[in-house]
């Protein structure tokens, strides 16, 4: 297996149109854009990107799923998910730890993937494909990773916060 296996993160609706750029090679993103994507929600979307993705390329390894308000913390975060993942074939799902960037300071967020309130993006390998089916929820990603464990998965958890949420000055702390 290659050291840089094909990689395609699925980013949902928003205003942003695009996300920090990462280091590594073979990333491959696809956006959800408003009056663009002839997918509508979002759950459609992330559902028919993981099955037919619009790239030239066929063979990714890991699929991954954020919203447009997410982006990563370092130029190297998705290095690190793929080096996760090869760390051990048994390893399916992966979340990590949030990063929260105010105007004035940042706030660790500690993740753990089984509570209720998350809506956490997360990382699949490409076995799981078949398992994914988002529905229009309001918390879809939790939705699905509750569906995944309710099925015997195991969501493996990167304490380190890969994956930043920026605020502006006007939201609360």
């Amino acid at each position: 297996m290659s050291q840089f296996p094909n990689v395609l993160v699925a980013v949902g609706t928003g205003l942003q149109s695009s996300i920090p750029q990462q280091t590594y090679p073979n990333l491959f993103t696809e956006f959800n854009l408003p009056g663009v994507s002839s997918l509508g929600t979002d759950a459609n979307f992330y559902n028919m990107t993981i099955r037919k993705p619009s790239h030239n390329v066929s063979d990714f390894l890991i699929y991954g799923f954020m919203q447009p308000h997410h982006s990563y913390t370092f130029t190297h975060s998705i290095q690190q998910i793929v080096d996760f993942f090869l760390c051990n074939d048994l390893i399916d799902i992966v979340v990590c730890d949030l990063l929260h960037i105010y105007p004035d300071f940042t706030s660790p967020e500690y993740i753990h993937p089984k509570i209720n309130t998350n809506n956490i993006p997360f990382f699949i390998r490409n076995t799981m494909v078949d398992n994914i089916n988002f529905t229009d929820e309001k918390t879809l990603f939790q939705n699905q990773l509750n569906k995944l464990t309710q099925q015997g998965k195991i969501i493996f958890h990167i304490a380190d916060p890969l994956i930043s949420v920026p605020h502006d000055m006007f939201e609360s702390h």
